[in-house]
C-alpha cells in the first residue's frame, strides 16, 4: 500500500497566518480514495507552533513514499525548506509540488533538487496518474499531462492537462482527513468570526482577466449543478455538524439564475446555515433580487473586491468594473443587513497620487463595513508580475511577499508619500465606518481581535 502525505505549508509569517481548511488537498486526497490502495493523510502546517519540525517529526514516522506539497507563491520558501528536511529523512520520499506556485513558476520549483516533480493546474486526474505510473513502473511520465520535471539536466513539460469539465463528477472533499474543531479554533480570512465551518467551491475558473490572478483554474467558467452544491452542504450540516459555509468560488455570481438556484435548494431543504464570501463576489454584477434570496438562504458577510477607485486602473489591470454598480451593490447588501468588507490594492505600476486618493475617497464614501488596503504584490506568472519586471530588475524582488507587509512600491508616488497614503487610508476609513460598525451590528460578524485592531487604528 503506497502511503502519500499531503502537506499544506505556512507562508511562516506568524502575524498573518490564517489556516482555512486545505480544499485543494481534500479534493486531491478523495481523488486518491476513489483509486483504491492507497494510506492517505493530509497535514496542515499552519496549524502547529513549531510546524517544520511537527511536518518532518510526522514524516518520519509516517514514511511515506510521495510527499505532495500544494502552495501559493508566499509559502515557497517554506516548501524549498520543506523538501530539503523530507530528502534528508532516513526513507526519503518522491517530493512532488503543486497548487498556484509551481502552476505560475514551474521553472523556479524545479530549479531544487529537492523537488522531484511537479502537477500543473488542477491535480485530481494528473496526481492518480502519477502515482499510478510510480506504483507500475510502466509506460513513460512525458505522456501524462499537467507536468513538469527533469530530464538529464533540463525541465520537461507535457502537455497541458484538460480541465475538468463535470465538477459533479469529483467526489466531494475528504472531510475526514481534517480536524474540523481545530480549523473552527483558527483565524479566518477576512477575519471573519470563528466558527465550525467549511470553504466550499461550487464553481471553478473566471472568464475575467485580471492582470493580478495566477488563473490556475483556466479561464472559462465551469460550475457545478445546484443539486450538487446543495447535497454537499447538507452533507456538511446534517454529518459533520457544519455550521457556516465559506463559498470560495472565483465568480460565484457570475450566472445570477444559477445562484438563486443554490439559493432556493438551500431554503427548502431547511438548511440552517450561515454563509460567507471570504473570496468576495463580482459586485456589479449583483442586484437587489439576489442579495435578497442570499440573505435568506442564511449570506451574513461578502467580500467586495473593489481594487481601484480610478476607471483608467480598472482597465489598466484588466478588472472593468462598473464603480457605479459597485457602489449600490455596497449599498443594496447594507440595507439587507450583509456585512462587507473591501478589497482594494494600492500601488499599480503607472499610480498616480489622485489615483491612490481616488480609491481611498471611493472606501470611504462607501458604507462598506470594513475595509482592507493590500500593497499590490506581483507572482511571477501573471501579467502583472511582467508589468512589474522593469521595477523588480531595478529594485531586486522582495525579500518578503506577503501582501500584507510587502514594502514594494510600483506607483509614481515616492516611497515615504505612498505609505503614508496607505496609513493614513485606514485611520481615514475606520475613523467614519467605526460607529457604523457598531450600529449595524456588523462587529457580530468578525473577530473580537479585529474589533479591538480597528479601535485602536480609529484613535491613532
Amino acid at each position: 500500500m503506497t502511503k502519500i502525505l499531503l502537506i499544506k505549508p505556512t507562508s511562516g509569517n506568524a502575524a498573518h497566518i490564517q489556516a482555512s481548511p486545505p480544499l485543494g488537498l481534500m479534493y486531491l486526497a478523495s481523488a486518491l480514495k476513489a483509486q483504491g490502495g492507497y494510506d492517505v493523510r493530509i497535514l496542515d502546517m499552519r496549524l502547529h507552533a513549531e510546524p517544520m519540525s511537527f511536518a518532518l517529526k510526522t514524516a518520519r514516522g509516517m514514511a511515506p513514499g510521495i510527499a505532495g506539497i500544494s502552495a501559493f507563491s508566499l509559502e515557497s520558501s517554506t516548501v524549498h525548506e520543506l523538501a530539503a528536511g523530507l530528502k534528508a529523512l532516513p526513507k526519503p520520499p518522491m517530493v512532488i509540488a503543486g497548487g498556484p506556485y509551481p502552476t505560475s513558476g514551474p521553472d523556479d520549483v524545479l530549479s531544487d533538487p529537492n523537488i522531484d516533480l511537479a502537477v500543473l493546474g488542477e491535480g485530481e486526474e494528473t496526481f492518480p496518474a502519477v502515482v499510478r505510473f510510480l506504483e507500475s513502473g510502466q509506460g513513460v511520465l512525458e505522456d501524462i499531462p499537467g507536468l513538469a520535471f527533469r530530464r538529464d539536466g533540463k525541465i520537461v513539460k507535457t502537455a497541458p492537462a484538460q480541465e475538468i469539465q463535470n465538477m459533479d463528477a469529483l467526489a466531494f472533499p475528504a472531510w475526514d482527513l481534517i480536524d474540523i474543531n481545530a480549523y473552527a479554533k483558527a483565524e479566518r480570512f477576512a477575519n471573519v468570526r470563528k466558527n465550525r465551518y467549511m470553504p466550499v467551491f461550487t464553481s471553478r475558473s473566471c472568464p475575467y482577466q485580471c492582470i493580478y490572478c495566477h488563473r490556475i483554474f483556466g479561464k472559462g467558467f465551469r460550475p457545478r449543478s445546484p443539486e450538487n452544491v446543495a447535497d454537499e452542504i447538507e452533507a456538511l450540516v446534517r454529518r459533520h455538524g457544519v455550521r457556516e459555509i465559506e463559498i470560495v468560488d472565483d465568480i460565484f455570481n457570475l450566472n445570477a439564475e444559477r445562484a438563486e438556484a443554490i439559493c432556493d435548494l438551500i431554503i427548502s431543504r431547511g438548511l440552517k446555515i450561515k454563509i460567507s464570501f471570504p473570496n468576495a463576489m463580482r459586485a456589479d454584477l449583483l442586484n437587489f433580487r439576489l442579495l435578497k434570496k442570499l440573505k435568506k438562504a442564511g449570506v451574513h458577510f461578502s467580500g467586495i473586491a473593489v481594487e481601484t477607485g480610478s476607471p483608467r486602473l480598472q482597465k489598466l489591470i484588466k478588472k472593468n468594473l462598473d464603480l457605479t454598480k459597485v457602489n449600490e451593490s455596497i449599498n443594496m447588501a447594507f440595507d439587507l443587513g450583509i456585512t462587507t468588507v473591501g478589497f482594494f490594492m494600492l500601488g499599480f505600476p503607472s499610480e498616480t497620487r489622485d489615483e491612490l486618493l481616488a480609491t481611498v475617497d471611493f472606501a470611504c464614501r462607501s458604507r462598506l463595513n470594513f475595509a482592507t488596503f493590500f500593497v499590490v504584490t506581483p507572482f511571477e506568472g501573471t501579467p502583472l508580475y511582467d508589468l512589474c519586471l522593469p521595477k523588480l530588475n531595478k529594485m531586486g524582488a522582495p525579500e518578503d511577499m506577503d501582501y500584507h507587509r510587502n514594502a514594494c512600491n510600483f506607483s509614481e508616488v515616492p516611497d515615504e508619500e505612498f505609505f503614508r497614503i496607505r496609513h493614513q487610508a485606514y485611520r481615514r476609513f475606520y475613523s467614519k465606518a467605526f460607529s457604523r460598525i457598531i450600529l449595524s451590528g456588523a462587529y457580530k460578524d468578525v473577530s473580537l481581535f479585529q474589533i479591538l485592531r480597528l479601535s485602536a487604528l480609529r484613535v491613532l
